[in-house]
């Protein structure tokens, strides 16, 4: 295409101003096109955080926007990117100021640590917990764009558990779905598989329970949408929800908001006495588990997993469900192998039946 010339030259050229600031050769091959704009994106924002062209205050934050940018468009929610947002521009980049920190690639881990016990001062252990796992985040995208040599904060936060990536037993289940004060909504987060948020923020309008093939339609995380088909049982369930909300004259499916309705379970959670690591999204993981026997694929979709193993994630050994689809795969197979009402006799049947005679 570009007849053995640099690609550089002919794409490229607005660059050339700074990459002669910066001391780089303007002539330059490439592959492709895209080669040569990432080599000079990615040169620019190392070069200013090494110092050599942009102010102390100017390379942070284009490396702080650049990582914000990643994270969105890796379809994090819009409210988690803006919580990432805060605690690098509002918290730690004013700590950075304050100790005489200018670059990031200056940081030691001693000084992140002091940054750590800052907040423990005022913080909860999880809330510092959390805020440190961004910064280690965020350093991880340096390290891997090569524009940090290491990741002052690794080693700083330790694992943090998380509960309820387990599915309920057939006892907790029963309990959960015939004890509990609410029942309806904890049941309708089992039909469906649903996250904590994409129930407890649903509107009416998007319940479809009289329209031909029932559904929901679900804003799931960074704003991607999906539908959720609802059969049987399910279709009812969800119409008396919509019945319920309407008689209250609310536009949102539940009576509760998210944070509500996590604090609402925690406290039928100790009223009944069941673990600790019970959570709504362990609902989420009983679905994935069930589900996922019967039809991967299908699961993913509706569990809104742009990757299969994400939902691998979600499925959990049960000995019982192996032998239910086990089962349910024997009988197919059985029901394809009759002809015109009378069975097939099967080769071990027949080796059998040889040897009697």
């Amino acid at each position: 295409m570009f007849r053995g010339r640099p690609i550089w030259e002919v794409d490229c050229r607005p660059w050339g101003r700074t990459l002669k600031q910066l001391g780089e050769p303007t002539r330059r091959r490439f592959t492709s096109q895209a080669e040569a704009l990432a080599w000079c994106q990615e040169l620019i924002v190392a070069r200013r955080i090494g110092r050599k062209v942009a102010s102390p205050e100017a390379a942070v934050s284009a490396f702080i926007d650049r990582y914000l940018r990643s994270c969105d468009r890796s379809h994090m929610a819009p409210s988690t990117v803006r919580v990432y947002g805060y605690v690098l521009n509002k918290s730690f980049v004013p700590f950075m100021r304050k100790i005489g920190c200018d670059y990031l690639d200056q940081l030691s881990t001693a000084q992140v640590d002091e940054y750590r016990q800052f907040l423990a001062a005022t913080m909860a252990p999880r809330t510092v917990r959390t805020w440190m796992a961004i910064l280690l985040s965020a350093f991880n995208w340096g390290v891997k764009l090569k524009l940090f040599s290491s990741n002052p904060v690794k080693g700083l936060v330790p694992p943090q558990p998380k509960p309820g990536r387990r599915a309920l037993t057939d006892a907790e289940r029963k309990r959960i779905v015939t004890e509990t004060e609410m029942r309806d909504i904890w049941l309708a987060y089992l039909l469906t598989g649903l996250r904590a948020f994409e129930l407890g923020e649903m509107p009416v309008d998007r319940v479809r329970v009289d329209t031909p093939g029932a559904h929901l339609v679900v804003h799931g995380k960074g704003s991607k949408e999906r539908i959720v088909y609802l059969q049987g049982e399910a279709i009812e369930h969800f119409r008396k929800l919509v019945d319920a909300a309407r008689a209250r004259g609310d536009e949102m499916l539940t009576p509760f908001r998210t944070a509500t309705l996590q604090t609402k379970w925690r406290k039928e959670r100790e009223r009944l006495g069941l673990p600790s690591d019970i959570t709504i999204h362990t609902f989420r993981h009983t679905y994935g588990t069930f589900m996922a026997y019967r039809d991967l694929v299908g699961t993913q979709r509706a569990m809104g997993h742009s990757n299969v193993q994400t939902t691998m994630g979600y499925v959990h050994r049960d000995d019982r469900m192996i032998r239910e689809a086990s089962e349910q795969w024997s009988a197919a197979l059985h029901t394809d192998a009759q002809v015109d009402g009378t069975e097939s006799v099967s080769a071990p049947d027949k080796a059998i039946q040889g040897g009697a005679e």
